[in-house]
């Protein structure tokens, strides 16, 4: 049944995102050929002047929006995602979802798991959207090429003092990066997954603003417990010789306690589906 609640969710997920991420890889596409157009010198001569100007001004408008774009296209998703937890579970239609032969905690899960994977898709795609639009610029090309090759030089040159700071190898250190990421999105998804079940314990009747309330009540308390638990690790940190070790001790550090945080949110968020659903 999980497998089942799994497909269900990217598939309801994909049938939103997967149009938008569509039409956002088609507009850059138009926006990297109004670029194209805007930099052969021959057209713009041939063009009428005003003609000219629109195509200079799209094309700026356009590179200027696919520089903040991976940016709101995160947004929208991580919007998505976190509503479709809100109308399948505590809407007309929890009455169908909570009343099929599972558990609330794998109905959470599926929500959960179907959010980090349109999350990384998310990320993907950005990435290829904004290629698209700008990544054929000659200066922005070659800019980006000196930085990777000078990051490639770096730690090809210095990978035993990288090695030796890091306390680790290079690879197990962006593994570590990601998994800390991926930590960090489970907290903020499971964070909204409680704030929406708690909300409507406390505004039946408003139960957006109660999730919203909920979420700010959990974000202070987060915060004092990240604080001291921050505060102690800083100890830790003091002793510790290599500045690369001081930061995997942070990264990791947090990455655990977001486990911890997402664990307690979990089984919070289930149980009030258990015990305390409110579908009024």
């Amino acid at each position: 049944m999980l497998g089942k609640l799994i497909k269900h969710d990217f598939l309801a997920n994909a049938r939103f995102l997967g149009p938008a991420y569509i039409v956002m890889l088609i507009i850059a596409l138009f926006g990297r050929f109004f670029t194209w157009l805007a930099t052969r010198k021959a057209i713009m001569d041939a063009v009428a002047p005003a003609f000219g100007n629109i195509i200079k001004l799209l094309s700026s408008l356009l590179t200027v929006a696919f520089v903040i774009a991976p940016f709101a296209i995160l947004f929208a998703a991580a919007f998505f995602v976190i509503y479709r937890f809100y109308k399948n579970i505590f809407t007309d239609e929890g009455y169908l979802m909570n009343t099929l032969p599972t558990r609330p905690v794998n109905l959470v899960f599926s929500k959960l798991l179907n959010a980090l994977i349109w999350m990384l898709i998310t990320i993907v795609v950005a990435g290829l959207s904004w290629y698209l639009a700008v990544g054929h610029l000659d200066g922005l090309r070659d800019v980006l090429t000196q930085i990777w090759d000078t990051i490639i030089n770096l730690f090809l040159s210095n990978r035993e003092a990288i090695h030796e700071q890091l306390g680790v190898p290079i690879w197990l250190f962006i593994v570590e990066l990601v998994f800390f990421i991926l930590c960090w999105f489970a907290r903020f998804a499971i964070s909204w997954f409680f704030a929406i079940a708690f909300g409507q314990l406390i505004a039946k009747n408003h139960k957006v603003l109660g999730a919203i309330g909920a979420y700010v009540g959990l974000a202070i308390v987060s915060n004092i417990f990240s604080t001291a638990y921050l505060g102690a690790l800083g100890k830790v940190i003091n002793n510790v010789a290599s500045n690369g070790l001081a930061l995997q001790y942070t990264m990791m550090g947090n990455a655990v306690l977001f486990l911890i945080i997402t664990g307690l949110l979990y089984w919070a968020t289930t149980s009030i589906m258990k015990n305390r659903l409110n579908l009024d």
